[in-house]
């Protein structure tokens, strides 16, 4: 069920951002630039009823490394792209946080978290 509700978050996230955007459903060990992780947020998981549930997840759009010069459009473009069009397959979109640095593999990235609730059943 957790499986299955975040690969069809990451597919429905490919459809709906540019063909350029790499979309990773795990942790990978480099990021191509820009990119786009989907991550579980903190609860998971909420019972709505005896078989539904809300899922919570954290999409972080990283859009550019640390460096001087313009950071945040390139992640402003993909999260513009992608707040709609998660909206139309029914995705509800509580919150887009401010960007910070994030770290992968010793490399500092700018990225911002796209807060996205979707209805799972088991």
């Amino acid at each position: 069920m957790m499986t299955a509700a975040r690969e069809q978050l990451a597919d429905d996230v490919r459809a709906v951002v540019a063909a350029d955007v790499a979309v990773f459903s795990h942790m990978p060990d480099q990021l191509p630039i820009p990119a786009v992780l989907i991550w579980w947020a903190d609860p998971a998981i909420t019972p709505e009823t005896w078989c539904a549930y809300v899922a919570r997840f954290q999409i972080y759009v990283i859009g550019a490394r640390i460096a001087p010069g313009p950071q945040l459009e390139a992640g402003e473009a993909v999260i513009s792209d992608m707040l709609p069009g998660l909206q139309k397959r029914g995705y509800t979109l509580p919150d887009v946080g401010s960007p910070f640095p994030f770290t992968v593999a010793a490399v500092d990235y700018l990225a911002q978290i796209v807060t996205v609730e979707a209805e799972i059943t088991s």
